[in-house]
């Protein structure tokens, strides 16, 4: 990503089950002490995060976090298997209660 500084933080969040969802979030880089919006980026079938790399630059030069996680069965997540939509579902729930949880995110859109 070119002509401006960006922060990307690596992580990992947990369900309920132990599963671990593996994370990136990438944020303008002079802004982490801003409560600044945050779209979550959610890939799709045989998909994983770094297809989000396609939207990441134009929401950061516009001050907007983003943040993309391999939903579990995919890309670097645990567990073996998609389930198309069923379960999928609850790692956006744990996303989401983990973004809300962190203090310098503001607003959160789905990607």
């Amino acid at each position: 990503i070119r002509d401006f500084c960006l922060s990307r933080g690596l992580g990992d969040v947990y369900k309920r089950q132990g599963q671990c969802i593996e994370c990136s979030h990438f944020l303008p880089g002079f802004s982490r002490d801003k409560k600044l919006n945050c779209i979550v980026y959610l890939h799709g079938n045989s998909g994983c995060r770094l297809d989000a790399f396609s939207i990441v630059e134009n929401f950061l030069r516009e001050n907007i976090q983003v943040f993309c996680f391999d939903f579990t069965g995919s890309g670097l997540s645990d567990g073996e298997y998609i389930s198309l939509g069923h379960f999928e579902r609850e790692d956006v729930k744990c996303v989401m209660e983990h973004l809300r949880s962190l203090p310098s995110v503001g607003k959160i859109g789905i990607w």
